[in-house]
Protein backbone atom coordinates (compact mmCIF):
# COMPACT_ATOMS: atom_id res chain seq x y z
CA UNK A 1 0.00 0.00 0.00
CA UNK A 2 3.12 2.55 0.61
CA UNK A 3 4.41 1.91 -2.77
CA UNK A 4 1.28 2.37 -4.41
CA UNK A 5 0.75 6.00 -2.40
CA UNK A 6 4.19 7.36 -3.06
CA UNK A 7 3.82 6.30 -6.51
CA UNK A 8 1.20 8.96 -6.52
CA UNK A 9 3.66 11.86 -5.17
CA UNK A 10 7.00 13.28 -6.52
CA UNK A 11 9.08 11.03 -3.38
CA UNK A 12 8.42 7.84 -5.22
CA UNK A 13 11.89 5.80 -4.39
CA UNK A 14 13.98 4.00 -7.00
CA UNK A 15 12.91 1.23 -4.85
CA UNK A 16 10.89 0.02 -2.19
CA UNK A 17 11.41 -3.07 -0.51
CA UNK A 18 10.90 -5.43 2.36
CA UNK A 19 14.72 -5.69 4.51
CA UNK A 20 14.53 -9.44 4.11
CA UNK A 21 13.85 -9.68 0.46
CA UNK A 22 15.07 -13.23 0.61
CA UNK A 23 12.48 -14.45 3.06
CA UNK A 24 15.43 -15.88 4.98
CA UNK A 25 14.18 -17.72 7.93
CA UNK A 26 17.43 -16.15 9.80
CA UNK A 27 15.30 -12.81 11.33
CA UNK A 28 18.14 -11.92 14.08
CA UNK A 29 20.20 -11.64 10.97
CA UNK A 30 17.78 -10.56 7.39
CA UNK A 31 15.40 -9.24 9.34
CA UNK A 32 11.36 -9.50 9.38
CA UNK A 33 10.17 -12.17 7.15
CA UNK A 34 7.46 -11.21 4.54
CA UNK A 35 4.65 -12.94 6.70
CA UNK A 36 5.54 -11.44 9.40
CA UNK A 37 2.89 -9.30 10.91
CA UNK A 38 3.81 -5.58 11.66
CA UNK A 39 4.67 -4.53 14.70
CA UNK A 40 2.40 -3.61 17.36
CA UNK A 41 2.80 -0.58 19.38
CA UNK A 42 4.58 -1.28 22.97
CA UNK A 43 5.98 0.01 26.04
CA UNK A 44 9.60 -1.58 24.77
CA UNK A 45 9.05 -1.48 21.42
CA UNK A 46 9.21 1.18 18.82
CA UNK A 47 9.39 1.67 14.67
CA UNK A 48 11.91 3.69 13.82
CA UNK A 49 12.68 5.28 10.27
CA UNK A 50 16.03 6.42 9.62
CA UNK A 51 18.11 7.98 6.64
CA UNK A 52 21.88 6.57 6.01
CA UNK A 53 24.14 7.46 3.21
CA UNK A 54 23.75 4.60 0.73
CA UNK A 55 27.26 2.58 0.14
CA UNK A 56 28.10 3.05 -3.93
CA UNK A 57 25.58 6.36 -4.45
CA UNK A 58 22.32 8.04 -3.54
CA UNK A 59 20.37 7.19 -0.41
CA UNK A 60 18.87 4.51 1.79
CA UNK A 61 15.97 5.35 4.07
CA UNK A 62 15.44 2.69 6.75
CA UNK A 63 12.89 1.30 8.73
CA UNK A 64 13.43 -0.67 11.70
CA UNK A 65 11.38 -2.51 14.82
CA UNK A 66 13.68 -1.29 18.26
CA UNK A 67 13.05 -3.44 20.68
CA UNK A 68 14.24 -3.74 24.83
CA UNK A 69 14.84 -6.86 25.21
CA UNK A 70 16.08 -8.79 28.36
CA UNK A 71 19.49 -9.20 29.01
CA UNK A 72 20.64 -12.56 31.19
CA UNK A 73 22.62 -11.58 33.95
CA UNK A 74 22.28 -7.89 33.75
CA UNK A 75 20.34 -5.15 35.02
CA UNK A 76 17.94 -3.52 32.22
CA UNK A 77 17.40 -4.30 29.22
CA UNK A 78 19.67 -4.43 25.92
CA UNK A 79 18.71 -3.04 22.44
CA UNK A 80 18.21 -4.88 19.28
CA UNK A 81 16.70 -3.80 15.83
CA UNK A 82 15.07 -5.93 12.86
CA UNK A 83 15.03 -4.67 9.81
CA UNK A 84 11.65 -3.89 8.35
CA UNK A 85 11.66 -1.94 5.01
CA UNK A 86 14.74 -0.37 2.67
CA UNK A 87 14.33 2.68 -0.13
CA UNK A 88 16.53 4.50 -2.02
CA UNK A 89 16.44 7.72 -3.62
CA UNK A 90 20.12 9.70 -5.23
CA UNK A 91 18.96 13.21 -4.03
CA UNK A 92 19.20 13.88 0.59
CA UNK A 93 16.13 16.21 0.48
CA UNK A 94 14.22 14.13 -1.04
CA UNK A 95 15.49 11.02 0.75
CA UNK A 96 14.74 13.37 4.13
CA UNK A 97 10.91 14.13 3.17
CA UNK A 98 10.63 10.60 2.06
CA UNK A 99 11.48 9.76 5.64
CA UNK A 100 9.41 12.41 7.06
CA UNK A 101 6.27 10.69 4.64
CA UNK A 102 6.44 7.24 5.58
CA UNK A 103 6.85 8.23 9.47
CA UNK A 104 3.61 9.98 8.97
CA UNK A 105 2.49 7.10 6.44
CA UNK A 106 2.93 4.41 9.45
CA UNK A 107 2.22 6.73 12.17
CA UNK A 108 5.23 6.60 13.80
CA UNK A 109 5.95 10.63 14.07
Amino acid sequence: MLCKVLRSTDLEPEWLVAANMLDDPNEATSGARMDRVWPADSVWNRVAVSVDIGRSEGWIVHVDWITRTEIPDAVGRGYAVMPLLRAKVFVADQAWQLARFIANAIDVA
